[in-house]
């Protein structure tokens, strides 16, 4: 923002929306439950690819109109079920378009109007959590159902007194009153199954198979895929003596102080070092550097 009084400039103000603390950790959480997170922003492709990297999402849309959300969610639909999470007025045609429509609890009266399922908090931890305890539920309903038809399989006919026809001397010992005891027991037990969600941790990891099965051509045809797209030429340095964040960083911004240098990521399971750059850079100036920070590079 510009400020200008009597057609003199008299300050800037840059103002940026933060990522919230908690973001990056939901966007793995949800990749362990197998689901593929996709950001569909209205910013342009800088800003998207900037966001997308630090929050650790592997497929962005930039530059999305109402439309353009409607389109893309259509096209992943085709493929599996599809969840859409938003929280704006431009979001709104998207989350009646989704399979689920998740509104954030902050977010705008439209939103909340057009989705399926309200999250009180603007967290998207929440939204992990929600999606964990449905598949319990699932789960569970699907116990129940099996244990209900079990009881009533082998129950009712002891009820009925079929048994008492085989000649069987034990089984003619059965009394119908049994099956009617083992039918009410069934009936505890489902209830007790049911009750047993009350002891659910929806903070506890979960793993699974992708839920969208999609292959990475048919995202490419929609989905403007953050790495791919560089033209950037990419250089990858073994480091060793990296043993935390803080020389993770040390790294990195060792790297970037060499001309040239656009991009500088650090991996300290993989002790390496993979730097991007547009113009030729020189892996000997890259290696000093590195050095220089005292680290061993090669």
């Amino acid at each position: 923002m510009i400020f200008i009084k009597n057609k003199e400039l008299i300050g800037v103000i840059a103002v940026a929306d933060k990522i919230k603390d908690d973001s990056k950790k939901a966007i793995n959480d949800l990749k362990d439950l197998g689901l593929i997170p996709i950001m569909l922003t209205g910013d342009n492709n800088k800003t998207a690819k900037k966001i997308a990297k630090d929050s650790n999402i592997d497929y962005y849309v930039s530059d999305c109109l109402p439309n353009n959300k409607k389109e893309v969610i259509d096209k992943l639909k085709e493929k599996g079920n599809v969840i859409m999470v938003g929280d704006g007025i431009n979001d709104a045609l998207a989350l009646t378009t989704a399979n689920i429509g998740i509104a954030i609890g902050a977010g705008s009266d439209i939103a909340k109007e057009s989705a399926d399922v309200v999250l009180v908090k603007s967290s998207l931890n929440d939204l992990v959590k929600s999606i964990r305890l449905s598949r319990q539920i699932l789960k569970n309903i699907k116990e129940n159902l099996f244990w209900a038809f079990f009881y009533n399989l082998i129950m009712i006919p002891i009820a009925l007194g079929v048994f008492y026809f085989t000649g069987i001397e034990w089984i003619k010992e059965l009394r119908p009153w049994y099956g009617a005891l083992a039918m009410s027991m069934s009936s505890v037990f489902v209830v007790l199954n049911a009750l047993r969600l009350n002891l659910f941790n929806a903070n506890k990891k979960s793993n699974c198979k992708n839920a969208l099965e999609v292959d990475d051509d048919f995202l490419n045809n929609i989905i403007t895929i953050k790495e791919e797209e560089d033209n950037m030429e990419k250089l990858v340095i073994s480091v060793n003596g990296m043993m935390c964040e803080h020389c993770k960083k040390h790294v990195e911004d060792a790297c970037m102080s060499v001309s040239g240098v656009k991009e500088a990521e650090a991996n300290l399971k993989k002790k390496s070092v993979t730097v991007k750059f547009e113009n030729e850079v020189s892996k000997e100036l890259l290696i000093e550097a590195i050095n220089k920070a005292g680290y061993e590079a090669k």
